[in-house]
């Protein structure tokens, strides 16, 4: 499936990540799968180095009181500087990400847990598929879960998923 200009799904040897990284995660050859740009940087969250993870805390019958309250994420968002470059390392290194942040395959916004499990690397350059166009969809779903027009668990699912066919559904084209 392509998704625009140099992205397409691949799957890729996890030597791309380190057979070390991909031994310690254990995962083999063969099992990183994400979607990568014309740089080899992944768009996309890879579900085996990152499966997501959602915060049990947070849950429809309390969103008004946790996700929905303006300053959430502020009370939530812990990423450390060692849990950050051990994301890099499991993604190929900063070199291959020079201009990318630490991102949330779930975000704090409808639920997501700051712990590894749910971090990735993700590029502020690559396009049309970037870091600012997921953020622009998390504030969406984000709002549509706040509102009531999707349940928290649909707005988690979005992002479970390919995070560009959400932008798609709920956004449009990029």
């Amino acid at each position: 499936m392509s998704y625009g200009t140099g992205q397409t799904e691949t799957s890729v040897a996890c030597h791309e990540i380190g057979m070390d990284v991909a031994r310690n995660l254990g995962l083999q050859a063969g099992e990183c799968h994400c979607t990568r740009d014309s740089q080899q940087r992944c768009v996309t969250p890879d579900p085996a180095l990152t499966p997501g993870a959602v915060d049990a805390r947070v849950t429809q019958a309390n969103i008004q009181q946790t996700i929905c309250v303006h300053g959430y994420t502020k009370t939530v968002r812990h990423t450390s500087g060692k849990l950050k470059a051990l994301i890099y390392r499991r993604y190929g290194g900063r070199a291959l990400f020079p201009h990318a942040e630490v991102d949330h395959r779930i975000p704090l916004e409808v639920g997501g847990r700051d712990v590894a499990e749910n971090l990735w690397i993700q590029p502020y350059d690559s396009q049309p598929w970037n870091a600012h166009g997921k953020d622009h969809l998390e504030n969406v779903i984000a709002h549509k879960v706040c509102v009531g027009e999707l349940t928290l668990q649909e707005g988690q699912a979005v992002f479970l998923g390919d995070w560009r066919e959400g932008y798609s559904k709920y956004i449009g084209a990029p």
